[in-house]
């Protein structure tokens, strides 16, 4: 994992792009890993920022909230007192931990351990949080396509995009909003930034920078274009439309209810592009470019 460390230093202390935003967020709630000498993680809530990984993954064919492994009203208390062994998480859970300690990181959010789960109120409170979540992360860490982020590993770039994490909805603004990306998958150990990439240990390398919000803005000659045609510029409304029709629009949801809320952070990085921040998200449309919207 001496790799990733070096890959992590130089990132945070060369690259403008990957630069934590300045607004002093943090999570409402973190798991404190510990270090090597416990075995109990403990759920916390920090008064001040401080840094922390997040994990991204497909819950899959395992229901964390009938299994136990979820945090709950019942549990969160005991949680945050007396902790929860790591040997009982899921694997993909408890790998994530596991990966936190070795990249030498103290805190992690997962959000179904640091989400009230039978909390509808709680729930709709954090998920509307996801952008500042994934945006102050200071790694993201992808179980791309396997169960547990240690499965064996292979060399092909392409794969990594040909598996479950690409299809399912959360993950879109997941990618988009993060700053820095460490994917384990079935087939290779691949980390991505803002500013550039890198592939599996020895065969570090560069690739294509990690996708943002701005991959999907319309170029200059666009925008001058769509002034001369509507008498006004329609960004960044095409760069929200261009990133619903040609990459959510094709992803899966296991519940439609998610719908709005699995877009809500993308929206907000747009809101706050729309008008100096003056615009209103109306369910998937804005104020100032309805009639646009429902074409």
């Amino acid at each position: 994992i001496d790799w990733v460390l070096t890959w992590l230093d130089d990132c945070s202390q060369n690259h403008n792009d990957c630069q934590a935003p300045q607004s002093g967020f943090i999570p409402s709630r973190l798991i404190d890993v510990g270090d090597n000498d416990t075995s109990t993680l403990r759920l916390v809530n920090l008064d001040s920022p401080a840094e922390y990984l997040a994990l991204s993954y497909c819950w899959g064919e395992v229901d964390l909230l009938k299994e136990g492994f979820a945090t709950t009203q019942a549990n969160i208390a005991a949680r945050k007192s007396e902790g929860m062994p790591i040997d009982v998480l899921p694997a993909t859970l408890r790998d994530a931990c596991l990966v936190t300690r070795a990249l030498k990181r103290r805190y992690i959010w997962i959000d179904s351990i640091c989400i009230l789960q039978n909390s509808p109120a709680d729930w709709a409170a954090e998920s509307s949080l996801m952008s500042d979540i994934y945006a102050h992360a200071f790694l993201t860490i992808v179980a791309t396509s396997s169960s547990s982020v240690f499965d064996a590993a292979s060399r092909t770039h392409k794969l990594m995009m040909e598996n479950q994490w690409v299809t399912r909805g959360w993950t879109l603004q997941e990618r988009l909003l993060s700053r820095r990306i460490l994917h384990f998958t079935t087939h290779v150990l691949y980390a991505e930034c803002r500013e550039d990439g890198g592939a599996e240990s020895a065969l570090y390398e560069t690739h294509k920078p990690l996708p943002s919000i701005g991959r999907f803005e319309p170029t200059s000659e666009y925008r001058d274009a769509s002034m001369l045609q509507t008498g006004r510029d329609t960004y960044p409304y095409d760069t929200w439309y261009n990133i619903v029709s040609s990459e959510y629009s094709r992803r899966r949801l296991s519940f439609g209810t998610d719908k709005l809320p699995a877009i809500s952070g993308v929206a907000k990085e747009i809101g706050r592009l729309c008008s100096g921040g003056d615009d209103r998200y109306l369910a998937g449309l804005w104020a100032g470019d309805v009639a646009h919207g429902l074409l």
